[in-house]
């Protein structure tokens, strides 16, 4: 899968993924670094990328982007095994949704809503 690292996602999460055969874009450490949500919400469209982020801007976004693919992790931690936990059992579990043009995954600690 391709996913679009948001700048608030930890680095370790990042090495994760690519450790899982899965292609990242880190916007930290790209061109895009300074890009605003909405000109990321554009660039996963064209891309076909996954967003993974923390930030919550997200959801007005999805409002008004009909093909955004967003996964916005609300979780009551940041501890790395907890995230690369939760991470592997959603991609596993939920690749009909991922696969989907048009999602937004609002991961809360025992609550998946699905947008």
């Amino acid at each position: 899968m391709r996913f679009l690292i948001d700048e608030n996602v930890p680095h370790s999460l990042i090495s994760f993924l690519i450790e899982n055969h899965h292609q990242v874009l880190d916007v930290k450490n790209s061109k895009y670094h300074q890009a605003n949500d909405e000109e990321l919400s554009d660039l996963s469209v064209r891309e076909s990328y996954i967003i993974i982020t923390f930030d919550k801007d997200f959801l007005g976004i999805k409002n008004k982007q009909k093909k955004l693919r967003c996964i916005l992790l609300n979780l009551p931690t940041l501890d790395i095994n907890y995230l690369k936990s939760y991470l592997e059992i959603l991609i596993k579990t939920h690749k009909n949704i991922l696969n989907k043009k048009n999602f937004l995954i609002f991961c809360k600690k025992n609550e998946l809503i699905v947008l």
